[in-house]
């Protein structure tokens, strides 16, 4: 096992040679996965050189046959010449039928390889840490500790309950950008003191980035792109311009700060070109390795262009609205564009701590004044 000296002198050299890498872990890949069907459907050869010429970009529906055919038990080498040890279910839904997506994991000691700077502690924690709290949590029933949580639970101020439940706490890590933002404000108020650092950039798809400096503050998170996980383009985005429209992707080494892009990955794991639907934002560079933000996830259709940054702000706004006429809390937020109605209107649905409460209020309202506060929210 590295030192934890050693894991970053390998990540200074990564990174400082990022492009590099790039071309390595792309020749990697195709010299690796080169003969499967997937790579094999397309004319030409297939090389680092002609790659982005002869493999289009992809979305989940291009290997929705092959996925099927692995789940059915076919072991031919669709994806990946490695074997198949299972399927991540993924947060996203397929466009034809609304199922959960099947993102494949194959056995590949080459992808093992290049993660090591991730797995680097956790590896520990399986062998010590984590084998002793499993032991203890299924050793049986524990009556004392059991009461203990429900005398805490039971309390009506739930501020900084994470250190009552857990009074060896340090620290709580999380992501907390995109969807998950809203809950943000909901979590700090459960921690109270104890410090809430940032997590990493990991997906069903691969391990894209690092965060480097995890005492940011965790909204603000910047990931540094590790260039050995996979191959990695950008395709250029603006939530001004269509984005339907055929766009080049550029290497790692092209992107521009302050430019936005979807993050396009050929992986170890039988994925080449796929856009992976996540909108970041290049704000810096850790050596030659871009660092970015996560700004939203691609929209779905050519009008969508509200982000979650967007809608979080709106409601934020709708509750300050409201501030001083009723009291509510907000719990989370939901919301879909409806397509059908003329112009298309942004539906938006909220949950609030006390349903009974908010709609006797809300009924005494005056609804002109209502509407007049939530345009000028809008504006």
């Amino acid at each position: 096992m590295m030192t934890d000296e050693e894991v970053m002198q390998k990540l200074e050299e990564v990174t400082k040679n990022a492009q590099q890498h790039q071309l390595e872990t792309l020749r990697s890949i195709l010299h690796h996965n080169g003969s499967v069907r997937y790579l094999q459907s397309f004319k030409g050869s297939v090389d680092v050189n002609t790659y982005t010429s002869v493999v289009p970009l992809s979305t989940y529906e291009d290997y929705v046959e092959y996925i099927n055919q692995m789940a059915d038990g076919n072991r031919d080498p669709l994806l990946s010449v490695d074997p198949l040890l299972g399927f991540f279910y993924s947060s996203g839904t397929t466009s034809s039928n609304m199922k959960p997506k099947l993102i494949p994991w194959f056995d590949s000691s080459l992808y093992k390889a290049t993660t090591f700077i991730v797995i680097q502690t956790n590896q520990a924690l399986l062998q010590v840490a984590m084998r002793k709290a499993v032991i203890k949590t299924l050793g049986g029933p524990q009556p004392e500790l059991a009461n203990r949580i429900r005398l805490i639970c039971e309390g009506k101020n739930w501020g900084g309950i994470v250190y009552r439940l857990w009074p060896n706490i340090h620290y709580v890590r999380c992501v907390s950008t995109g969807s998950v933002q809203q809950y943000y404000q909901k979590l700090k108020y459960y921690a109270g003191d104890v410090p809430i650092l940032g997590g990493d950039y990991f997906s069903s798809e691969c391990c894209a980035a690092l965060n480097l400096d995890i005492m940011q503050p965790p909204e603000t998170t910047r990931y540094t792109i590790l260039p050995i996980t996979a191959y990695f383009e950008f395709l250029p985005f603006n939530t001004n311009e269509d984005n339907d429209v055929s766009k080049e992707a550029v290497a790692l080494s092209s992107v521009q700060v302050g430019n936005m892009y979807e993050v396009v990955v050929t992986t170890y794991n039988g994925l080449y070109r796929y856009k992976m639907g996540d909108i970041v934002r290049v704000v810096g560079f850790y050596n030659s390795s871009p660092q970015v933000e996560f700004v939203m996830k691609a929209p779905k259709s050519p009008g969508e262009i509200l982000t979650e940054k967007d809608l979080i702000s709106g409601v934020k706004n709708f509750q300050q609205v409201l501030k001083g006429v009723m009291r509510i809390d907000i719990v989370k937020c939901a919301s879909f564009l409806e397509q059908e109605s003329r112009p298309k209107q942004l539906k938006v649905f909220i949950e609030v701590q006390e349903e009974d409460n908010f709609l006797e209020e809300l009924y005494f309202i005056d609804g002109e004044w209502l509407g007049s506060y939530v345009q000028g929210a809008e504006g």
